[in-house]
């Protein structure tokens, strides 16, 4: 057997003052390939969010909850390695 290492490409989006977000535009489908609801779609979250028991962390939205949503820590696209 053979281990070999793979990369994806996946979109990254940037609102419009230039901050790292999740989605671009829900209408139009233009949302984080990781991008999840949870509790019956009422708490957004990331498929990398840390867990705590049954739940992933929620994400925060910028502008007082009605902005754009912040990648959690986790974040494999937005971590500070890249």
């Amino acid at each position: 057997m053979q281990k070999e290492t793979r990369q994806i490409t996946v979109p990254a989006y940037r609102d419009n003052d230039g901050n790292p977000c999740c989605a671009a535009c829900f209408n139009t489908g233009e949302v984080c390939t990781f991008y999840r609801t949870q509790r019956f779609g009422v708490n957004e979250t990331c498929v990398f969010a840390k867990r705590d028991g049954r739940y992933a962390e929620k994400l925060e939205r910028r502008k007082d909850g009605h902005g754009t949503l912040i990648p959690c820590s986790e974040c494999p696209v937005w971590s500070p390695k890249n």
